[in-house]
């Protein structure tokens, strides 16, 4: 988009941060321009610094691109922020319930589990939105063991070295969080929240 703005006596036009006209100390030229790649049904932040030294004040905007001939910027492109009351504020993000088609787990103890070695693997429990679920260990999980030939899980003995029943034990080490007490700022209007911290 080419951004230009027709004015007296001085202006500068800033979209998210940067200048991109700067028409402040040429009061001889009413216009400026300037150029910015702008993407469709994205937000962005625009600053104008505007003086007027005599005479009527005078301002108008105006943007133009390949598909859009010069024209003012309408309303309809142009919001405004304000907070929202107690804002900003602390917010606490938890996670869906746990879902099989996101979740996953890996370890050897997968696919390469040895006779009279201990063998793990750890499930990444993630919810619908690919969100993991660090938590103290009470989500249930399922886990099908497959063996061999002549494989049993209930009464199977270990004949190889001392003639007892093998025991499986299933000990789950959840993952902990650490809250970091992140802080985010909703305004009214906003679709989105800005955290300060992951």
């Amino acid at each position: 988009f080419t951004t230009t703005a027709d004015e007296d006596d001085g202006v500068r036009v800033y979209i998210d941060g940067d200048l991109v006209v700067d028409n402040w100390d040429n009061p001889q030229n009413r216009v400026g321009t300037g150029v910015k790649s702008l993407a469709s049904g994205v937000f962005y932040d625009i600053v104008i610094e505007y003086r007027d030294l005599q005479g009527e004040a005078e301002l108008k905007l105006e943007w133009a691109s390949a598909a859009v001939p010069r024209e003012v910027v309408p309303s309809s492109a142009l919001f405004h922020t304000r907070h929202i009351e107690n804002s900003p504020f602390s917010v606490v993000f938890y996670p869906g319930d746990v879902d099989p088609v996101t979740s996953s787990a890996d370890g050897l103890g997968l696919t390469e589990a040895v006779s009279g070695f201990e063998s793990t693997f750890t499930i990444h429990a993630k919810d619908s939105h690919d969100n993991c679920r660090y938590n103290s260990g009470d989500d249930v999980f399922e886990v099908t063991l497959t063996g061999i030939d002549d494989w049993a899980l209930i009464g199977r003995v270990n004949d190889a070295w001392d003639d007892v029943p093998v025991v499986y034990t299933p000990v789950p080490s959840a993952n902990s969080w650490v809250d970091s007490g992140a802080t985010v700022t909703a305004a009214q209007g906003d679709r989105f929240l800005t955290s300060d911290s992951d």
